[in-house]
């Protein structure tokens, strides 16, 4: 059976965070407190939740992003 696996981004405010869930469950997340860094920090955080948690970009499920008055909403 395919696990749902869900890539969730949140840029919107002063702190960014990137997290993968599968069926309903976090299985890991991370977080920037960097403002003035998301636009960089983003592409390793999320190479690093896909390492650290053994699942590959071609199983995503779907992508949810949040949009905001962020530095780095334009995904």
């Amino acid at each position: 059976m395919k696990m749902n696996l869900l890539l969730l981004i949140d840029t919107a405010l002063e702190n960014a965070s990137v997290a993968l869930c599968g069926d309903s469950r976090l299985l890991s997340v991370k977080t920037n407190n960097a403002q003035n860094d998301h636009a960089a920090w983003i592409h390793t955080a999320i190479s690093t939740l896909f390492r650290e948690t053994g699942h590959d970009l071609s199983q995503l499920s779907a992508v949810a992003a949040t949009s905001g008055p962020g530095s780095y909403t334009r995904l």
